[in-house]
């Protein structure tokens, strides 16, 4: 089966440039090209993981007999330019949900780090993710969603903190509302992760890591202002003191609808204003020994605002006013020979949704809506007889959503999960680490539902690792796919749910080898299988009342493809990276291709440094081929392929202060039929840290 996948060419992350001294390796406090002074990558690293149920160092002291004898390979998921002391530190969770090093990670796991952040310019996690040639990104009129391995969004699952994101709309998570400012570091693992998240990892998921007290005392600041009446103004403070530590954040984004086709009086891209803020407190020890414990509070007020049309000619005022809050509170400690983590988060999202038909209030609609959610773990870990790092937790899952547009107004349901996870290493060392893990979900609508995985690693030499992975995974249905009751008059179609529906199921495997012959040069390749079943689609029907839809488990569905990419770092203030991924996404039971799932992505990214002067270029670029659209039974046509190009030129003074000047989709890429890209943006801006 293997033999048949395409080994194609995809960009994992830039290398960072050239020689590097103990500043650059992580080993003190360090000021940054982008004039933020940033703390050790494996110190900042363990003490942002230090919540949503994963403990600190000591985990990392816990699994340390595994990592004694071998050296460890560079990932491709981190910049190869740097000494092993740096890589050793770098830490991760999302593969394993246990605090572990990069290197020893047995899944392949994209890391982009605050830096890399800060240098590319990115505003919001859809900027940071932009240039990710394995993770595609889907704009529409409600906003940015992610697609992986073939499969949209409803597949990929996005946590922060270890906490599920909320407020997904039709099973779309908007992903531009979250702002960089509070990201630590971003971590990606694709393919089925259900084994260690649950539901909907599928694809795989996405890691908001968000950022802790550092600094005995510390402030930031950031404006900009650009076309599109685009304003971005953020702030954030921090004090810490011996084991207590406390940040604070603020950031203000706003930007103008835009309109990609003046011959209509819609809109393409709708404006928004969005408030977003959160503080955090910390107490503990930075070794892991003793107690730790984290208290996290965040929020978000969101207005978009746009213009619709509908095929009768009917012209409505469209508004949504999203508030979000989130909260966590997590606790870790010795217990016995390892060390305990309880965590609880309360999360809970409101929309209220407006259209204001023009000249008539026939079609007038205004209807909330609300998605609590209440999230609990508790996990325990520890190392037994030196060779076998267990992890065994127990979560609990709330959640309630109410809506005018569903049957009964409000609905209900909760989940209890219990996963076991064991991380082995036959000969004491981690050259070979073998990775059984076992998930049992109990959903109180669908019964218990079982999902294993199996993953290995090998390191033939110190510079080539070997992964590979199997695993299933499950999607419950939406409660929009079950109990939806909409009916729009003035399109003359219904849409039904189905109650009966039943969850999606997946079996999906991959392959992936990381090669780094030399410090400045690196080479990474993966290929990945996914088998569907069960999949949910519309099965229409026609009626009095027009053309009715409802939904059904009727369909199967396959995605393979592979990724390989290439960085080099010729010199210290050069470093480029290319690549591109090819993904063949089918509808088997159609017998036709996935909607919006392009064949081929090709990416490249080139960073400059001059430090002695203070300058700092970036650029981005990306190439999308056509993707395939259907009108759900067969399939109409592709798009046309587009182009990205992103540019960044930045200047620090004094080393506290940052001029810089952004160009976004400086090609000119987007249409107003199937690809809502916001234009061409000029914006530029300062940046301070004390």
């Amino acid at each position: 089966m293997l033999a048949s996948l395409v080994l194609t060419l995809s960009l994992a992350q830039l290398a960072d440039g050239g020689d590097v001294d103990a500043a650059d390796a992580g080993l003190e406090l360090r000021q940054d090209d982008g004039g933020l002074a940033t703390p050790p990558v494996g110190e900042a690293g363990a003490q942002a993981l230090g919540v949503g149920g994963l403990a600190p160092e000591a985990l990392l002291d816990a699994g340390a007999p595994l990592a004694a004898d071998a050296p460890p390979v560079p990932d491709a998921g981190v910049e190869p330019g740097v000494e092993p002391a740096e890589e050793r530190l770098t830490t991760v969770v999302t593969a394993t949900r246990s605090l572990s090093r990069l290197s020893d990670a047995p899944v392949p796991t994209e890391v982009i780090t605050r830096k890399q952040i800060l240098e590319s310019g990115a505003r919001d996690l859809t900027e940071a993710l932009q240039a990710r040639a394995g993770v595609e990104l889907f704009p529409s009129l409600g906003g940015t969603t992610i697609r992986m391995q073939g499969l949209g969004p409803e597949y990929n699952l996005v946590v922060i903190d270890g906490q599920r994101a909320v407020g997904r709309v039709n099973g779309q998570l908007d992903i531009s509302r979250y702002s960089v400012e509070d990201i630590e570091q971003l971590e990606v693992v694709k393919g089925p992760s259900s084994v260690l998240w649950g539901a909907d990892a599928l694809a795989g998921v996405v890691h908001l890591v968000t950022r802790q007290p550092q600094r005995p005392f510390g402030a930031s600041g950031l404006v900009s202002y650009g076309l599109l009446n685009q304003l971005d103004a953020r702030a954030s403070t921090e004090l810490s003191r011996g084991k207590w530590g406390v940040r604070g954040s603020y950031t203000y984004r706003q930007r103008d609808a835009f309109d990609l086709d003046p011959s209509t009086v819609q809109t393409s891209g709708s404006s928004f204003r969005n408030s977003q803020g959160s503080v955090r407190g910390t107490y503990g020890s930075m070794t892991g020994e003793g107690v730790f414990a984290d208290l996290r509070a965040a929020g978000l007020w969101r207005i978009q605002r746009g213009v619709d049309a509908n095929s009768t000619g009917a012209v409505f005022d469209r508004g949504a006013n999203d508030i979000l809050g989130e909260g966590s509170a997590h606790v870790a400690l010795p217990l016995g020979p390892g060390r305990l983590s309880v965590t609880a988060g309360l999360n809970l999202w409101w929309r209220r949704f407006m259209l204001d038909q023009r000249n008539s209030s026939a079609l007038d609609q205004l209807q909330d809506s609300t998605d609590r959610n209440v999230q609990a773990m508790t996990m325990y870990e520890v190392t037994l007889f030196e060779r076998h790092k267990a992890l065994a937790g127990v979560e609990v899952l709330g959640e309630e959503f109410a809506s005018p547009r569903i049957l009964g107004g409000t609905r209900r349901r909760g989940r209890v999960s219990a996963f076991l996870q064991d991380t082995w290493a036959p000969f004491g060392t981690t050259r070979l680490m073998v990775v059984p893990g076992l998930r049992v979900d109990l959903d109180s609508l669908f019964g218990p539902v079982v999902t294993p995985r199996l993953a290995a690693r090998f390191d033939p030499h110190s510079t080539v690792a070997l992964r590979a992975a199997v695993g299933t995974g499950f999607r419950a249905p939406s409660f929009q796919e079950l109990y939806l009751d909409f009916e729009n008059t003035g399109a003359g179609y219904v849409i039904n749910g189905n109650p009966l529906l039943g969850p999606e199921r997946s079996v999906g495997l991959t392959f992936s080898a990381d090669w780094q012959p030399h410090p400045r040069l690196a080479f990474a390749g993966s290929l990945f299988w996914n088998e569907l079943s069960n999949m949910i689609a519309y099965d229409s029907s026609t009626s009095d009342m027009g053309l009715t839809f409802t939904y059904a488990n009727i369909e199967r569905a396959r995605t393979r493809g592979g990724e390989l990419s290439a960085t080099v770092s010729p010199a210290t203030w050069l470093s480029w990276g290319v690549g591109a991924t090819v993904t063949d996404a089918r509808n088997l039971s159609l017998d036709q291709p996935l909607d919006n799932q392009a064949l081929l992505r090709a990416v490249s990214q080139l960073r400059l440094r001059f430090r002695s002067i203070g300058v700092n270029g970036f650029v981005r670029a990306s190439v999308t081929s056509g993707r395939p659209l259907s009108d759900g039974e067969a399939m109409t046509r592709y798009t046309a392929p587009f182009v990205l190009v992103d540019a960044r030129v930045s200047k620090t003074f004094f080393e506290r202060l940052e001029l810089f000047l952004v160009a976004n989709n400086l090609a000119g890429a987007g249409n107003a039929s199937d690809l809502l890209l916001t234009p061409r943006q000029v914006y530029g801006g300062l940046s301070f840290t004390w």
